[in-house]
């Protein structure tokens, strides 16, 4: 048997008022208990758009609250160079997370630093110094001390005549005076490099070196224009030569650092000689602020660089000397 049983309307109106409320209190309760992950979830998504901390919000950014607190404080900070991307903006202009925004505002953030390292200020551009062209010639193994002679065949060499290191050293003056030692064995008198290339160029005993001014002659035979000799200016007229387009043959030492020990020995006429050993003579191809470029014929390093104060510095200790050839119509 099935019973039927009619409910009052008024008793069915109260149990669905009675089901409707139940239903939305649970609802509140629940939008409740999940507000404050919500809260921090939107400051979190919103951290790296506060204009006025410029990363964290302020709360966060003084070390409060969320992890990314504490995140931010334990990193390092980085100051990026006036210019680059920050690292809450890609440097191509779109938002701090897509992709590959993080990579281009790291990228931005390191060619500013290089740049700022590499011109001494930030957001100066890196000057990239125009290098001369110059073959470059080794002096090994034929002439172990004949820097000067194969820097004067690389300076013919660009200026395009046919003369080889061995007939440029063919012309060479040579002071044949023999070294002479004193009763303390040291060296007493020996020949003027002023003269020409004092002892042996090809190291089979002791060599020294030739000055700019017989080099300077032995350009002459060979350059119907001449050479033109810097010796004693400053490094300002070097740099102006270069920037004409002319290499310039100068001497320094073999570190490019300036020296402490030096040696002396009288001539046979009786002038003194003040010299270091470690004498060297390079051609001059490029500088820039901070940097000389030059052909090494020791080393055969075309573009070689050293640093410019201290290159300067040797360079003035051992006379200001410096050769470079005169213009055709000068």
């Amino acid at each position: 048997m099935v019973w039927k049983m009619t409910l009052p309307s008024w008793l069915i109106a109260f149990l669905v008022a009675l089901v409707l409320t139940g239903c939305t209190e649970a609802k509140a309760q629940h939008d409740r208990s999940t507000e404050p992950a919500v809260e921090e979830a939107a400051a979190l998504g919103n951290a790296r758009l506060d204009p006025e901390t410029g990363g964290l919000p302020k709360g966060q950014a003084e070390g409060t609250g969320s992890p990314a607190a504490s995140a931010s404080a334990a990193a390092p900070s980085v100051q990026a160079t006036p210019g680059a991307a920050s690292a809450s903006e890609a440097s191509d202009g779109s938002p701090p997370d897509a992709p590959g925004a993080t990579d281009a505002a790291a990228s931005g953030l390191q060619a500013a630093s290089e740049g700022a390292t590499a011109s001494g200020s930030p957001g100066d551009s890196v000057r990239t110094p125009h290098l001369l062209d110059v073959p470059l010639i080794r002096q090994l193994p034929e002439y172990p001390n004949g820097c000067e002679v194969t820097s004067l065949a690389m300076l013919t060499a660009y200026l395009g005549l046919p003369y080889t290191k061995e007939e440029l050293e063919a012309l060479l003056p040579k002071d044949p005076t023999e070294p002479q030692l004193g009763t303390d064995g040291q060296l007493e008198v020996w020949g003027d490099p002023d003269r020409g290339f004092v002892g042996d160029i090809r190291g089979e005993s002791i060599g020294y070196s030739i000055n700019a001014g017989p080099l300077a002659q032995v350009f002459g035979l060979v350059y119907s224009a001449g050479a033109r000799n810097l010796t004693g200016q400053d490094f300002g007229a070097v740099e102006q030569a270069v920037d004409r387009g002319q290499p310039v043959i100068l001497w320094v030492t073999e570190d490019f650092h300036p020296v402490s020990e030096w040696v002396e020995w009288r001539t046979t006429e009786g002038r003194v000689v003040r010299a270091v050993w470690n004498i060297h003579a390079v051609l001059l191809v490029g500088y820039d602020e901070d940097a000389v470029y030059f052909n090494n014929p020791l080393t055969g390093d075309k573009g070689q660089k050293a640093e410019r104060a201290a290159f300067i510095e040797a360079w003035e200790q051992l006379g200001r000397q410096a050769l470079t050839y005169k213009e055709e119509h000068s």
